[in-house]
């Protein structure tokens, strides 16, 4: 009900107005707009050249945007969707804005009529009742703008007889450009989860030829902000426009493929009803097999303006005129071949060319791989119906010309949808399978392609051929039945010991498969007391009964008592093969009478017996080695007969959910394991992690870490107790606390820039706040980058994460637990430590990485996550490998050592591996024969540096190869040396440090000596200090710094120390040495347990070194953003 004003009023009288101006409002707004500005605007004076004749003739027709009067018809519309989205409750914004055509114009121009009737004194009222502050939204003032822009142009449009002027160009407004502008502006700087006041003008303007393609790129980067932006989106309409770009814009299809897999990702029902109600899946299935060579990408700015955009047939323009105005939305569908020959130099454009936008960060691969995942969401929820149409619209074939090209992640995905489309059509798997049985090597061939995600959705796909109901089947059909699921089987079996987890995983889902669909046949074949029984049976034919990695079995054979033979491979169809499919009307019933084994032969019974052993053992082997709990799941599951699907499948959907697809990136953003979900806080967090993290480097550029004054420029002298109270003045802590602090607080000392900090530099002390009681030595460890944990682990592998700051009492245990397996722990790092889970990569000493998830979560410990090897080879002499490991920012582990399946085969190799995908990404050769001793990365420049024992660095970078690794150059070891002199550590030192702007500093220290090189000049260090020196004494600058502190705390604690005589032993070496990226502070651990601290122009920064227990067994590292070290048990925190 819609009402001309509230009880007690009166309509308006004026005669310039008309008699019923609700009426005149709500059928005909233009028309009352043009009569309101003649009549009443104050306006109308600013432009004294217009008469009311031209105002009452704006040309144009309003089906046309690109004439006056269609441009202000569709103004309006944004004007007044915006106002009842910004205003009207979600509800009621659904119900009279977006329901129903004529309901949701009405009520538009309603809006309309209430600022108008309110201007003349007049309240109108509706039911349901609409918020009253709708007549004076800010959005009126742009209308107003936009209105005024047109009608200054009325004087050059119009001849004097109101006829259009042929010869002038109108000029559209730039509405809708503001719009979008100030859109973008509120998506970098906005909150997300507020209410997006611009989103109905963005979504309008995809129907602007002009304006669409950065409106999708705008409502791309949106959605891209969690699940809120998509409910939003979904809520303001814009699915409906979706749906016709889809079917109408092929020009953008890419980018429209994109937007819809973020809709996809977050809201799949409203999505996915909307695309099954369009029939939207051909499309994306028409993108599948797409020819590249037939595709061709032109520029946006080729045909923009006033001509229409271009489509694959390569029809003729479209015109519009001002005067005729027939044009419709149906421009954007027509080709504009004389704009497409333009772009392309006058050549012509074969008709079945394919034409995309050429759109910045829009890849072909990655919205292919989207429309994939669009595919599967659909199949999901359209049921058998929709299964049927896919497999009429020829899916099979698109899938399998997926599989040929050479994209890992196309590859996969053809492997996936072909897995789907098999295991929910019954006639489809039967065609498969039938396929299967003619050409062995149909899928095989991938299990050995160097992904591991190809890997691994081709074991899904083999599995999902896996079992039928042979008791249906006449003798010959079950022997060949069963004979093909063996030969699948067998095929499979083969990656038993794949290196990665996502393989062995799909080895699970496929011998998980065969127990399914045959172990009711054989008696006890799903009891789990015969399934873990196979697990220790399967050690006999293994080197060790413990539970550890292995990287490969050499020698050593899978007990089986299926057939020896492999079954013959055949590359002719691997990469040419396809699936003939014929129409299918409907599915085959499904088989719901139980099993009967009176009617399988004996033959095919016998190699089902088989199969079912050797899956038995596959699980148990499985169990033994590294997926124990993943087993023991699947093994719980078909004890209650509950379903299990393919873990690929539902990885790869839930990657493809949490990443959405952004344009902003070169590449597909994979979310890796650590990421819990698709989360806005996630987002935020991360977010003020880096803000925060940007803010403390900030902070260390204006602080400098100075040595004491009157000390010698090159080290401190070294006092018999370590200038400081050692690790065996605790002992009188209580043996039971893990933890003992150490006595005393932190000396005080004047704040730099205080009254007393003038006359001379601030020095600097040493405090050792706790020390870990009762351990193991520290092999390795890390401190978070913000949060107050160090993570360290010990020789007995044991890990441990300390919170050293949050309590006021002293630092607190947060988790202790065990790393399984028999081979230590070799080194660990901390990834993705900004984001909301971050996760640990453990490494053994026989190259197995174990990566576990929730370091986040302080209440429970870390779990396991996976476990894979990305070396391709085994222990080297003594059954271990020297690994060094180190992580970069952009996702990617890096690994140094000597790899070989030999001592002849021995070689130093730099691998860098996907830490998501668990793919090596490059292998690069390191010359020469010295061992690898020191790995370090800069995150930023990205910058490599690899010590070896013959005291060179090696120095590496990434940016000339657009990822990849290439050797730059040697950091030559010139100056003081002797012939054993080996790296022992290497440190990058970002410029911020040094107090310049220049290059990066590397600090290379070695057993006898510490050596700075600029980058630049890599040919000479710039510094070098000796062992010497290093070992010196230095009473002078003890004595100096007690007497700058006179008095203080300081000169207190000196004061036992400074009548003690410097040791200087002919025999010290430097044992350890790591650096700080950004405070620039390095530690340096020599063979008799004493530890100095550096700045990082390698002058030491405490009065006297410190006396460390076992410092020379131990590990030692500093963190990242602040002055603190942690050496083998003892934090050390500079002030």
């Amino acid at each position: 009900m819609i009402c001309a004003c509230s009880e007690g009023e009166f309509l308006p009288m004026n005669p310039l107005l008309p008699a019923d101006m609700l009426t005149a409002c709500l059928t005909t707004p233009i028309t009352m707009i043009q009569e309101w500005f003649i009549s009443y605007s104050y306006r109308r004076v600013l432009l004294p050249n217009v008469t009311d004749d031209m105002v009452r003739h704006i040309p144009g027709d309003p089906t046309d945007r690109k004439t006056p009067l269609g441009e202000l018809h569709w103004i309006f519309t944004a004007v007044t969707d915006t106002i009842a989205w910004c205003t009207t409750p979600e509800q009621l914004f659904h119900s009279l804005f977006r329901q129903d055509v004529v309901v949701k114009a009405l009520f538009r121009n309603y809006l309309l009529a209430e600022k108008l009737l309110r201007e003349v004194g007049c309240t109108p009222v509706t039911y349901p009742p609409l918020p009253d502050t709708t007549y004076a939204h800010y959005m009126w003032d742009a209308w107003e703008v936009a209105f005024e822009s047109i009608v200054s142009q009325l004087p050059s449009i119009l001849n004097s007889d109101m006829t259009v002027n042929t010869m002038y160009t109108y000029k559209p407004t730039t509405f809708f450009a503001d719009q979008l502008t100030a859109f973008e502006v509120w998506v970098e700087a906005g909150d997300p989860s507020e209410l997006p006041e611009q989103l109905p003008c963005v979504i309008l303007a995809l129907t602007q030829i002009s304006q669409r393609v950065r409106a999708l790129v705008l409502l791309s980067r949106y959605l891209s902000s969690g699940p809120t932006a998509v409910a939003y989106a979904v809520r303001c309409g814009v699915l409906l426009y979706l749906s016709k770009l889809l079917m109408h814009t092929p020009e953008v299809f890419l980018l429209v493929t994109i937007v819809w897999s973020q809709l996809v990702a977050v809201d799949s029902s409203s999505t996915c009803a909307e695309l099954i109600k369009n029939l939207a899946e051909k499309h994306f299935i028409r993108l599948l097999s797409c020819d590249e060579s037939k595709i061709r990408f032109v520029k946006e700015n080729d045909v923009s303006g006033g001509v229409a955009p271009l489509s694959p047939a390569g029809g003729t323009a479209s015109t519009t005129t001002m005067a005729g105005g027939s044009a419709t939305q149906q421009a954007s569908t027509s080709a504009a071949a004389a704009a497409g020959e333009a772009s392309q130099g006058g050549a012509t454009v074969p008709d079945d060319t394919i034409i995309f936008y050429d759109i910045e960060g829009v890849d072909l691969h990655r919205c292919i791989a989207a429309a994939c995942f669009i595919i599967s969401k659909i199949l999901d929820h359209g049921g058998e119906k929709m299964y049927l149409s896919c497999w009429n619209q020829l899916i099979v074939k698109s899938a399998m010309s997926l599989i040929a090209r050479p994209s890992a992640i196309l590859k996969s995905w053809g492997c996936l949808l072909l897995s789907k489309v098999f295991s929910g059509l019954r006639a489809a798997k039967e065609v498969a399978c039938q396929e299967y049985a003619k050409r062995v090597n149909l899928f095989s061939h991938m299990l050995n392609d160097p992904s591991p995600l190809v890997r691994s959705s081709c074991a899904s796909l083999m599995a999902t051929l896996l079992g039928t109901r042979v008791d249906v089947l006449d003798e010959e059909s079950q022997v060949r039945r069963v004979e093909s699921d063996k030969t699948i089987l067998i095929q499979l079996r083969q990656k038993l010991f794949d290196h990665s987890s996502v393989v062995r995983q799909e080895l699970i889902f496929a011998a998980s498969q065969v127990l399914a669909h045959y172990g009711a046949i054989i008696d006890g074949a799903l009891s789990s007391e015969r399934l873990l029984h196979s697990s220790w049976s399967a050690s006999q034919v293994t080197s060790s009964s413990q539970k550890q990695w292995k990287l490969h079995e050499p020698g050593v054979s899978v007990k089986s008592a299926l057939n020896a033979s492999r079954p013959t491979d055949n590359i002719l169809f691997a990469e040419t093969a396809t699936i003939a499919t014929t129409f299918l009307a409907k599915d085959d019933a499904p088989l719901t009478n139980p099993w009967d084994r009176s009617k399988i032969s004996t033959r095919a019974l016998d190699v089902i017996e088989q199969m079912v052993h050797d899956a038995g053992l596959m699980l148990g082997t499985m169990h033994r080695n590294a997926d124990q709990r993943l087993v023991e799941n699947v093994v719980d599951k078909l004890q209650h007969h509950a379903k299990i699907g393919s873990f690929r499948l539902a990885a790869e959907t839930a990657r493809s959910s949490m990443a959405g697809v952004s344009i902003d990136t070169t590449q597909q953003n994979a979310t890796d394991i650590f990421v819990l979900g698709f989360s806005e806080e996630g987002r935020s967090k991360k977010s003020r992690n880096r803000d925060q993290a940007r803010r403390l480097m900030l902070d260390i550029q204006s602080k400098r870490f100075e040595a004491p004054t009157g000390s010698s420029p090159v080290g401190a002298g070294i006092g018999t107790n370590g200038g400081l109270p050692s690790s065996s003045s605790n002992s009188s802590s209580s043996p039971a606390s893990p933890i003992a602090q150490s006595s005393g607080s932190p000396p005080s000392a004047s704040p730099p820039g205080s009254a007393t900090d003038t006359a001379v530099a601030r020095p600097t002390f040493g405090q050792m706040h706790w020390t870990v009681q009762n351990h193991d030595p520290i092999v390795c460890g890390q401190f978070r980058l913000l949060e107050p944990h160090v993570v360290f682990a010990e020789r007995n592998n044991r890990i441990t994460i300390v919170d050293f700051e949050t309590n006021p009492d002293g630092p607190t245990i947060l988790t202790q637990m065990f790393h399984p397996g028999q081979s230590p722990i070799h080194s660990m790092v901390v990834v993705n430590d900004l984001s909301t889970d971050p996760g640990l990569v453990v490494l053994n000493n026989v190259g197995g990485f174990t990566v576990y998830r929730g370091m986040g979560d302080q209440r429970v410990a870390p779990q396991e996550a996976c476990t894979f090897a990305a070396t391709g080879s085994t222990a080297g002499s003594g059954g271990a490998l020297d690994l060094k490991l180190a992580y970069r920012s952009d996702g990617h582990l890096l690994y140094a050592g000597a790899t070989g399946s030999s001592e002849s085969l021995h070689r130093n190799e730099m691998t860098l591996v996907n830490l998501t995908a668990e793919q090596v990404v490059q292998v690069v050769g390191i010359t020469g024969d010295a061992a690898i001793t020191s790995l370090a990365v800069h995150p930023t420049t990205r910058g490599i540096y690899i010590g070896l024992a013959d005291g060179i660095v090696k120095y590496y970078d990434d940016r000339s190869k657009q990822g990849l690794v290439s050797a730059m150059t040697n950091l030559q070891k010139k100056g003081l040396y002797v012939a054993a002199d080996s790296i022992v550590g290497v440190s990058v030192i970002d410029d911020s440090a040094m107090g310049s702007t220049g290059a990066q500093t590397v600090i290379a220290c070695t057993t006898n000596s510490i050596r700075l090189f600029d980058v630049r000049q890599p040919s000479q260090p710039t510094k070098i200090i000796d062992i010497v020196q290093l070992t010196s004494a230095s009473a002078a600058a003890a004595s100096n710094y007690s007497a700058v502190s006179a008095g203080s705390a300081v000169s207190k604690t000196l004061a036992s120390f400074s009548n003690s005589s410097p040791m200087t032993p002919s025999n010290r070496v430097v044992t350890g040495f790591s650096g700080s990226l950004y405070t620039g502070v390095c530690c340096a651990t020599f063979s008799d347990g004493i530890c100095d601290l550096y700045n990082a122009k390698c002058n030491s920064v405490i009065p006297r070194p410190l006396k460390i227990k076992d410092a020379g067994i131990g590990a030692s590292f500093m963190h990242p953003l602040r002055p603190m070290a942690f050496v083998n048990g003892e934090l050390v925190t500079l002030y």
